[in-house]
């Protein structure tokens, strides 16, 4: 036992406190919650297995069988530890209940188990029905058994207690009807869709009773009533808690109320919302004021009697209107609430105006603005007219979609004063009118592949209409082309560097649409360059790893398998191998790579290769390695000095005379070191080497041994230094491994010095101290007359580097070394804002924590520590991913422009599908909501709707821990409506309205066979098209009309004997030049008195006998009245219409038809448009329309046949007619202007009006 951990409830937050008292004695007069901290021995772990529901409520008793690492199987009842664990055992588990079974009087089957989990809380079960759990903890960890929390109505067969409720009357004793009786556990749930415990609700009969099915678990149950209140008497109470063993019965009261009271709210007749401050009088004698509820209550009042309420305020008036009245008068036999209004009598206006790149001026009709967060719409006249009462009101002004695309909006711009706040709250005493400008602006959204930067950047903008924008590339040599989507018209590709988006309007130039930009970069193609080394023999050894490879001035390393892998554009490149030494030791390079030619034997370097396709180069390089060797005095060698040797290459080296060689002594860079008495000596030259050759000893000389130290902080030997730097007269020599140096000197003077400071890291390093006879000297002299030996003691100190954040002071800080065994003592101040510390070992070791202060630590290696102040809400990355599914379940793409709530908040994901915020680390609740996509002719096509979690999860919305920078993915299902018809004599399988989920391989049939001729199917969004596949299969990704018509009563099939031939005739339309556009599709073309229709080539083909044949093309109106196609003429400039043709061979003629449009102009009183009333233009004309007098003019209001209404203030109006057009002309406001002749005496005192006095109006 450590300590007990007591948590109390103090008003409604918590609060705890620590205490060592065992036994412990609390008072308990507030909800507390204590829990005894054990100290598990270091190194020992423990498990304990809880049984829960899945809203978090302990199940004791619940049997979980267990073994550790594939021992016996043992059973425990929850809950209960696995003990004396350690690191690495495995701890399997199992349910050892045989379902069904019942727990506390509940029934559990297979279903209801979701298995082991983790967590605390929550319908999880990640760890499966049987887990092999690894121990990689110290101390107890919990696992639990998640069970469902039962309540659905389909279960409540499975409780096995019953609990009858009688609610009666707490004065008569008689059963209340209708009185609602609530049950609440925390373990049952009426909703196990949740993960928290909802109540049960029920009504109580005539006999005042209710039955519900209970388990043997803690429940409390409450009545109420409308003019019924609790009886506060515990004899007869209206609440009852406690835990049923067995059937039981139980009766709670309700206590009738005596008087009533009368509530009444007071609200503003335009808004809505309560008015603060209105005097509300009762019977005209008791007047209370409204609170800021706009509430006022009058208590105690009889039933039965007349009441009389009149509300009022200054600025206010009655509001004249019975639905919403300012006064009441009736009888209350109850506790009443009635809502009373009144109207302002100011009048406020709110007029928007249209602005955009060039141009201020004209209405904006359909304008979303709120006001004191109620939403209205500008009239025609781009006006919001609202009665109000005096005080502030706050107005805000929504954005407007311009067309259905979403890619042309209005959005706030300024207010007529200037000020840019939107919302903004103005203070309104009198008539008042507030001018706007609502900017019009193109969404264009620009994307680029990888290798490409585009400016403006990618992504998502918004330019204001005729904002003269281009968009520019780069690198330029990477560039391929633009792929562009304009809102209007067909996509095209441009090789433009920048592209220009604008287009001319009068005399200005700008962008006048949306588009979606991409750069795509020129192909790319894999470059693959491996480098490889050659022996001396130019024999290939093996691939070099890390290599410095530059290709067109990059820089790249060569992997583990000697390759660089890069894409590269098609075109020339520069690669280039660089010379690179390798192995630095003691200072010095030992090995190097340098070019030796290209696979193909090209010594070039650099050199320009031209890539067209992926492609492999290999390349040789030369390896060498140094030899340095030198020898005593008395020897010659050779070669002797530095020299660059091939790899392998066999190196011979020779010492004389041979009578005074002693020993080699080699070095290997990297490597070891060795002696060796071969002479000459042969090495293969695979690594740098030192070769020293030496000479036989004379008898003069004696031996001085050297052994190397190192001390504590106290001085106390702690251990040899191995491979001491020791300089002897100058020349420098190493202790062996065993911190012993032996050389034979002469007899005399000697200086030796031991290497001090010698670092081994930048967190380690020796300083010299003192030596053995206690000199301090480094270097020292000694004399040498006979074998010596000293003993050099170093002291072994390790660097400290302390920081901190910028609110902390440290002391001590930066960076220091400190001597091995030190304690040092740390402190940051101020101490309420110090947070903890970071304790780093160096160069190597695992980071742990303090929030010791000031922090001790015993000096055994270096340290990096850091000392970290307390942080405001850490701030994450939430990103959240749309993508949609198939009818499989399968990932199909991304979803743009998906809305994605979170906390309540709508945001729109990107064209990557996502949607990135930036949120406080924390709890957060996201919902995707169901959708409706692709509106044409009336209705939607397509939907997206929430399926699953990338975990699975189907909860929406749902609630998420998100601590660090996070990414969800979401799954919605995509689907498509499909509607299905067919002529009265063909029976269609499916039939009617149906949704299809995306990729549903749909098969729809027809019957009878030999009654049906062809489908016609008509895609949202896209074409019409026909089909004579019957069943016609579709792949459903977009909306589909489909239609089955049946065959028309057929001519007689010709003689037995006649030839039939193929007759083929073409559609096509012209524009207003004559110019052939495109064929027509579901042209209607009579054969013989028969109709057809072209099919989506635009052509109609029958087989017919040999003969004369009657062909005649008739005028057809399309596209709701507004298109008609008219004959014009024949490919051969026949005008015939019907035309008589003969046929003996396969024959295909050719129909030109004029397309005309159906523009219908109108105009306002006093205007008159040229020209006017309904007109038919033929396709693609210049249409000018002028209204008069232009004095009067207001704007021109143009609603296309397809697409969103606009307006426009020029005059005269220019259309390229493709598509029917309604256009009004409409005339500015008109007021009354009246004009007072008064005359006046000598002295300029008014004495009466003039009569019949000219007066001239604008001439």
């Amino acid at each position: 036992f450590k300590n007990w951990i007591v948590k109390y409830k103090s008003g409604s937050t918590w609060k705890s406190y620590n205490s060592t008292n065992n036994p412990i004695t609390i008072t308990i007069n507030k909800p507390h919650v204590l829990t005894a901290v054990f100290v598990t021995e270091p190194g020992k772990s423990s498990l304990t297995v809880v049984a829960r529901m899945h809203c978090g409520y302990i199940m004791y008793g619940i049997k979980v069988s267990y073994r550790v690492n594939s021992g016996k199987w043992k059973t425990g009842k929850t809950s209960f530890t696995i003990s004396n664990l350690k690191k690495g055992d495995k701890v399997e588990l199992k349910l050892a209940e045989s379902f069904p079974f019942e727990w506390c009087k509940i029934i559990y089957r297979s279903e209801d188990f979701y298995g082991f989990s983790w967590s605390d809380y929550g319908k999880t079960g990640e760890l499966g029905n049987n887990p092999t759990i690894t121990v990689d903890w110290e101390g107890d960890k919990k696992v639990y058994a998640v069970f469902k929390q039962k309540g659905a109505p389909s279960e409540l067969g499975d409780f096995k207690l019953t609990l009858t409720v009688y609610v009666k009357d707490y004065d008569t004793n008689e059963p209340i009807e209708r009185a609602k009786v609530v049950l609440s556990s925390p373990a049952m749930d009426s909703n196990p869709d949740t993960v928290d415990p909802d109540p049960f609700i029920e009504y109580t009969d005539s006999q005042g009773k209710v039955v519900f099915r209970v388990g043997k678990v803690p429940i409390t149950v409450e009545a109420s009533k409308d003019n019924y209140e609790s009886t506060n008497d515990p004899n007869k109470p209206s609440k009852w808690s406690g835990t049923i063993s067995k059937d039981t019965t139980i009766t709670l009261y309700l206590r009738r109320k005596k008087t009533y009271t009368l509530t009444v709210y007071v609200k503003d007749y335009t808004f809505d919302k309560p008015i603060e401050g209105a005097k509300v009088v009762l019977n005209n004698e008791v007047t209370k004021y409204t609170d800021s509820e706009g509430k006022v209550k009058f208590e105690g009042l009889k039933g039965g009697e007349w009441l009389y309420v009149k509300a009022s305020k200054e600025g206010y008036e009655d509001t004249s209107d019975p639905s919403k009245p300012s006064s009441w008068r009736g009888k209350i036999d109850s506790d009443t609430t009635i809502t009373l209004y009144l109207k302002g009598k100011l009048k406020l206006t709110i007029k928007a105006i249209h602005t955009d790149y060039v141009f201020t001026g004209g209405s904006i009709p359909g304008l979303p603005i709120k006001v004191n967060e109620k939403l209205f719409y500008t009239d025609r006249r781009g006006k919001v007219s609202l009665s109000v009462g005096p005080g502030t009101y706050t107005i805000e002004v929504l954005e407007k979609n311009i067309t259905s695309s979403g890619y042309q909006k209005y959005v706030f711009y300024k207010w007529g004063d200037g000020n840019k706040r939107n919302p903004r709250t103005f203070t309104i005493n009198e008539d008042t009118t507030i001018t706007v400008y609502a900017l019009h602006v193109c969404k264009v959204v620009i994307t680029a592949d990888q290798s490409l930067t585009t400016n403006p950047s990618v992504g998502t903008h918004w330019y204001p209409r005729l904002y003269p924008l281009k968009v520019s590339a780069s690198p330029s040599d990477k560039f391929g082309h633009w792929e562009v989507k304009p809102e209007f018209g067909n996509s095209y590709t441009s090789t433009d560097n920048p592209l220009d988006l604008t287009h001319q309007v009068g005399e200005y130039r700008g962008i006048i649409m949306g588009y979606d930009v991409y750069a795509k970069a020129k192909p790319e193609v894999e470059l693959i360059i491996t480098v490889k080394y050659l022996d001396y023999r130019e024999n290939v050894v093996s691939t070099v790893q890390n290599k410095r490879v530059e290709v067109d001035g990059t820089t790249y390393k060569t992997d583990s398998s000697g390759r660089i892998s890069i894409s590269v554009s098609v075109g020339e490149h520069e690669i280039y191998i660089p010379e690179e030494y390798r192995v630095k030791e003691d200072g010095v390079y030992w090995q190097k790579y340098y070019f030796a030619k290209w696979s193909d034997n090209n010594k070039q370097n650099p050199r320009t290769f031209s890539i067209t396709d992926d492609t492999e180069i290999v390349v040789y390089v030369w390896r060498e390695c140094k030899v340095v060797i030198g020898s005593d005095p008395e020897l010659t060698v050779s070669p002797r000095g530095e020299h660059w040797y091939k790899y392998k290459y066999s190196l011979s080296i020779s010492a004389s005379p041979d009578s005074k060689f002693d020993y080699w002594s080699i070095a290997e860079h990297p490597g070891s070191k060795k002696t060796s008495t071969n002479n000459p000596l042969s090495l293969t030259i695979t690594r740098g080497y030192e070769v020293y050759a030496h000479a036989k000893q004379q008898p003069s000389e004696h031996t001085l041994t050297i052994y190397t130290k190192w001390l504590d902080y106290r001085g106390n030997v702690r251990g040899i230094v191995p491979y001491k730097d020791v300089y002897i007269d100058g020349k420098r020599y190493e202790t062996d491994r065993n911190g012993v140096l032996r050389v034979k000197v002469e007899k005399g003077k000697h200086t030796i010095e031991v290497l001090s400071p010698e670092y081994y890291s930048d967190w380690e390093r020796d300083e010299f101290a003192e030596w053995s006879d206690g000199n301090k000297d480094n270097p020292r002299t000694i004399t040498i007359d006979k074998d010596t030996t000293l003993t050099a003691y170093l002291w072994r100190e390790h660097k400290v580097v302390i920081t901190s954040d910028p609110e902390l002071d440290i002391n001590p800080g930066g960076a220091k070394w400190y001597k091995y065994d030190q304690t040092i003592s740390i402190k940051a101040s101020p101490n309420d804002k110090f947070d903890y510390w970071t304790i780093t070992p160096k160069p190597t070791g695992n980071s742990w924590r303090s929030r010791d202060n000031p922090l001790s630590l015993t000096i055994d290696k270096g340290y990096q520590i850091h000392a970290h102040a307390k942080q405001e809400p850490e701030k994450v990355s939430l990103t959240v991913t749309v993508k949609y599914l198939d009818y499989r379940g399968r990932v199909v793409s991304i979803v743009r422009g998906k809305k994605v709530l979170i906390d309540g908040t709508e945001y729109k994901t990107d064209s990557s599908g996502r949607v990135s915020v930036t949120v406080n680390a924390g709890s957060h609740t996201i919902e995707i909501p169901e959708e409706y996509r692709v509106w044409e002719d009336g209705k939607y096509w397509q939907k997206y709707y929430f399926a699953k979690w990338s975990d699975g999860s189907k909860n929406n919305p749902r609630s998420f821990n998100i601590n660090d920078d996070t990414e969800l993915i979401v799954y919605v299902w995509r689907k498509c409506r499909v509607v299905i018809g067919g002529a009265p004599e063909l029976t269609v399988s499916p039939s009617e309205t149906k949704w299809y989920k995306y990729k549903y391989p749909l098969s729809i049939k027809a019957s009878p066979n030999d009654k049906f001729a062809f489908w016609s199917i008509t895609e949202h969004p896209g074409t019409s098209r026909t089909s004579t596949q019957n069943p016609l299969s579709l792949t459903i990704t977009r909306g589909y009309e489909v239609y089955a018509h049946a065959k028309q009563q057929s001519p007689p099939p010709p003689p037995p004997g006649d030839a039939t031939y193929k007759l083929r005739v073409y559609c096509y339309y012209l524009d207003y030049r004559g110019k052939v556009i495109s064929t027509i599709w579901g042209k209607s073309v009579v054969i013989d008195g028969k109709t057809y229709a072209t099919n989506r080539y635009g052509y109609v083909e029958v087989k017919v006998s040999k003969g004369y044949h009657t062909i005649e093309i008739p005028k057809q109106t399309h596209w709701r009245g507004y298109q008609q196609y008219e004959f014009a003429k024949w490919s051969d400039g026949s005008t015939s219409n019907p035309r008589r043709v003969y046929v003996n061979k396969d024959t295909t003629l050719k129909a030109y038809c004029w397309r005309y449009c159906k523009v219908i102009i109108t105009a306002e009183p006093p205007l008159k448009t040229s020209p006017s009333d309904t007109r038919w233009y033929k396709w693609n004309y210049p249409l000018s329309i002028k209204a008069s007098p232009s004095d009067k003019f207001e704007r021109w209001v143009v609603t296309p046949e397809v697409g969103n209404a606009f307006t426009s203030t020029r005059n005269p109006l220019w259309l390229r007619v493709k598509m029917g057009y309604n256009v009004k002309a409409e005339a500015k406001d008109e007021v009354e202007l009246t004009v007072t002749v008064k005359y006046l005496d000598y002295r300029g005192r008014v004495i009466s009006t003039v009569w019949g006095m000219p007066v001239k109006i604008d001439g």
